[in-house]
């Protein structure tokens, strides 16, 4: 399990709006079933391939959720130790990216959904209650719990979390502007496309306001 922390230098610190910790995908009372299903009977297996590979490649599988069909969504595993901490399972943690494939499309105003298996924590708790204590403090990710089914096969609870992305930002901070950083271990730096400068080398007055 990764927590992601958000720095953030500006003049003045963000106002959380009304709506920003409210309910909609991420109800923490709420228990949906996020339906999967792939054409490719090796699903598993060309995900796990695209992984090793160190690819951010996705493959297309239609999404059901609460009764509605969101055809062509995009779906990759993810992770580290959260990923290969379970060689053997096939309960990988998940990124799943609704446009990816060209369509237009959202789940209660979200286009990018992010599943953790809760690999290292036996109570699979600790996540969802880390950032319902983060939200009433800091500007950080909501989360909560969804069951996750594949091709007809129940994989059982995900933690969704919200996704640090344009659409987070604007939310929090009225904008998308900024650099967002991500600590990842040398290891791993071909799962990670595209590394932005080093802090070091960027003027404070280049950096947008603040810093992810």
């Amino acid at each position: 399990m990764r927590f992601t922390t958000l720095i953030t230098v500006s003049l003045a610190f963000p106002i959380l709006g009304l709506n920003a910790y409210g309910q909609g995908l991420y109800d923490r009372t709420a228990l949906r079933t996020i339906e999967l299903e792939f054409s490719q009977t090796d699903w598993h297996q060309q995900l796990n391939a695209m992984k090793a590979n160190g690819l951010q490649e996705y493959l297309p599988a239609d999404m059901t959720v609460d009764g509605v069909l969101y055809p062509n969504v995009g779906v990759r595993y993810k992770g580290n130790s959260t990923y290969w901490s379970i060689p053997g399972g096939i309960k990988k943690p998940m990124n799943i990216d609704m446009n990816e494939f060209g369509i237009d499309q959202d789940l209660l105003g979200h286009s990018k959904l992010v599943l953790n298996n809760g690999s290292f924590d036996n109570s699979f708790m600790h996540e969802v209650i880390a950032h319902k204590i983060m939200n009433q403090f800091i500007p950080s990710s909501r989360a909560n719990f969804v069951k996750v089914t594949i091709n007809g096969d129940n994989y059982g609870i995900y933690a969704n979390v919200e996704h640090l992305g344009d659409d987070f930002c604007r939310d929090r901070f009225g904008s998308a502007d900024g650099f967002r950083y991500k600590s990842v271990p040398p290891w791993t730096w071909p799962d990670t496309l595209d590394p932005p400068p080093h802090p070091d080398d960027l003027a404070l007055q280049d950096i947008g306001g603040f810093i992810f």
